[in-house]
């Protein structure tokens, strides 16, 4: 027989420690706010230090190391898998959404498609911020998208790969929960891969674009919990 559910405010009080009288966040809270502090940090300091001697060399390496893969079957494949980073998105995360909306999961589903169509706004706003040159200028791309700081591409895969992660972590379970969660991680970094493989992108710019892709991802998501909570009591 199934168990009746807890009480809102039994489940509330499951979230958090007491210690003397005062409440503290769970181990999980705790982890999560570690990791968006640490996931921040790295941004700005990479924002902040590429034009430094070190990171210009870790950004030359890992392009030399880039074009010493290069393979006619590799230069077929990693065009296509980039547009997983742009075009192809759409057809990634909207049949997702109608699923959702079809399940009646409409946190789920807003967040989905907040955290798909507004990461290109952050996107160009971040790049109009910093102005980096593009390792390679790419020909008939102007404004904001000719910089290079962070990638749009790993940005996006980020923030849509990120989400539909959590999703796939709150609506799956067992084995396939965890083979979502994976796949997405592996696309994301394919495509973030990707960037720096076609040359059109420094190794820091797909790193701090995962970042932040991932941090807006998870902002949503903070939003997403608060009214799947509302939802459910």
């Amino acid at each position: 027989m199934r168990a009746a559910a807890r009480p809102a405010d039994e489940r509330h009080r499951s979230r958090v420690w007491h210690w003397r009288g005062v409440r503290l966040p769970r181990a999980a809270v705790l982890l999560e706010i570690g990791l968006i502090v640490l996931a921040l940090t790295t941004f700005l300091e990479l924002g902040r230090l590429y034009t430094a001697a070190p990171i210009v060399v870790v950004d030359e390496a890992g392009l030399a190391m880039a074009r010493g893969l290069r393979s006619a079957p590799l230069d077929t494949i990693m065009p296509r898998l980039s547009q997983f980073g742009s075009e192809a998105l759409w057809f990634v995360w909207l049949p997702v959404t109608v699923a959702l909306i079809g399940l009646r999961r409409m946190p789920s589903a807003a967040a989905l498609v907040v955290a798909a169509l507004a990461v290109h706004f952050w996107n160009d706003a971040l790049k109009a911020i910093y102005q980096r040159t593009r390792p390679t200028e790419l020909e008939g791309v102007l404004g904001v998208q000719a910089f290079s700081f962070p990638s749009g591409h790993a940005m996006a895969a980020g923030a849509v790969y990120g989400m539909l992660a959590l999703v796939a972590w709150r609506e799956l379970r067992g084995w396939v929960r965890w083979a979502a969660v994976g796949v997405c991680i592996a696309v994301a970094l394919c495509v973030a891969f990707s960037r720096v493989y076609l040359g059109v992108h420094y190794p820091t710019d797909v790193l701090a674009g995962l970042l932040a892709g991932a941090l807006w991802a998870d902002i949503v998501a903070l939003a997403w919990r608060a009214a799947a909570r509302k939802q459910s009591s």
